[in-house]
């Protein structure tokens, strides 16, 4: 099998199928482009460098020409990008931050921190997208850790930054907000599914980050190669914990109108990478394009296959997590249940010591002629 070609932008046109990628400007190989984000003139990417520099390029729409290219040294581990009027917003994962800066002729000008999970300056929350749907500055984290790896943070949020309110909560590794007919859209990865915060729900399989709406009920969402193994501890992971795994990378158009999600089209990217992690539609997918996409080949089953494994795999440890913290909750109650039964008894050892001190005492014996006697001259009263 030939490697993958080095990780960058793709453009893909869903009609045919064919793709190219995308030069960013760059003076240095690209290990990872890890945002996106478009306005009227400009396409923005957000990627890394081998030599682990975050980078912004900025790349005119109309033949791809390339802006201007900046680093962004102030951005830690960038996971996702959102631009509002002259206004980037940019995902800083490993400071628990949300950076600011000012969009100006050939420069991104920094304008400090926007939102702040915590003030660790570290990642215990592994923010990683951001987007601005209707005025509002909307961001999605895990929620931190209960254990050594992500796959244990299941309190995942989606925050509306602007009033500082919690739009959804309880979701598990939530990626990629996305405003769709007229709903805020979003990929809660590790459940293989893509949801609303109305509570719709499709479920895709897979471990998905990557979404763009292409047309009304017209989804493309990414899938992403499985991590196994964590760098760090060695550890059995989550696919979104880090570490070396298995899998395929690609890309899925889907139906999202009726009840069930409908495969239109799939592309297997595994050639290109690993992972996906952000999508942008540039035109929307009209009838000819979507009749086109539809007579294209089905992907091979090598692609597929293993894919469908994974999300079985996917969802028992879902199910293995949940049942873990139940346990640990049930175990939680048991324990205080227990201390709750060990006080009573002790209380009830004391009465009785106490009863016992008292018939066994001295005045209780002198007293008992009195205690009969009264019994007798209410026996005789009638």
């Amino acid at each position: 099998m030939r490697p993958p070609r080095p990780t960058g932008l793709v453009e893909i046109n869903l009609g045919t199928g064919s793709r190219r990628t995308i030069a960013l400007g760059l003076a240095e190989p690209v290990s990872t482009c890890t945002g996106l984000a478009a306005d009227e003139r400009y396409i923005y990417v957000l990627s890394e460098t081998e030599s682990q520099r975050t980078c912004l390029s900025v790349l005119r729409r109309a033949g791809y020409g390339v802006e201007f290219v900046q680093a962004l040294p102030e951005v830690k581990d960038g996971h996702s990008i959102a631009v509002s009027g002259n206004l980037l917003y940019v995902v800083s994962t490993r400071s628990d931050e949300v950076l600011a800066y000012a969009l100006q002729e050939r420069a991104a000008v920094p304008r400090g921190v926007a939102w702040r999970a915590s003030d660790a300056r570290r990642d215990t929350h592994h923010l990683n997208a951001v987007a601005v749907i209707d005025d509002a500055l909307m961001i999605s984290g895990f929620g931190e850790k209960t254990g050594q790896t992500w796959s244990s943070a299941v309190n995942g949020y989606l925050l509306n930054a602007s009033s500082g309110q919690f739009a959804a909560q309880a979701v598990y590794q939530p990626h990629s907000l996305c405003a769709a007919d007229g709903e805020v859209h979003f990929c809660e990865s590790a459940r293989g599914s893509i949801a609303t915060l109305s509570g719709r729900q499709w479920h895709i399989g897979g471990y998905l980050r990557g979404l763009a709406s292409l047309a009304p009920g017209r989804m493309a969402v990414g899938f992403n190669v499985t991590r196994k193994v964590s760098k760090s501890t060695g550890i059995e992971n989550n696919p979104d914990d880090p570490g070396a795994g298995g899998g395929e990378c690609g890309i899925g158009v889907y139906d999202l109108s009726a009840g069930e999600p409908r495969l239109l089209a799939e592309f297997d990217m595994s050639e290109h990478g690993n992972e996906i992690y952000d999508l942008l539609c540039l035109a929307p997918l009209d009838e000819t394009a979507e009749a086109l996409m539809k007579a294209l080949p089905p992907a091979s089953p090598r692609f597929a296959s293993p894919r469908d494994l994974q999300q079985e795999n996917l969802q028992l440890h879902v199910q293995l997590t949940e049942f873990a913290h139940t346990l640990s909750r049930m175990r939680n109650e048991l324990d205080a249940a227990q201390l709750e039964l060990a006080s009573r008894e002790q209380a009830l050892r004391e009465a009785r010591r106490a009863m016992l001190e008292m018939l066994q005492s001295k005045s209780w014996r002198l007293t008992a002629p009195l205690r009969q006697f009264r019994q007798w001259w209410q026996i005789l009263k009638g």
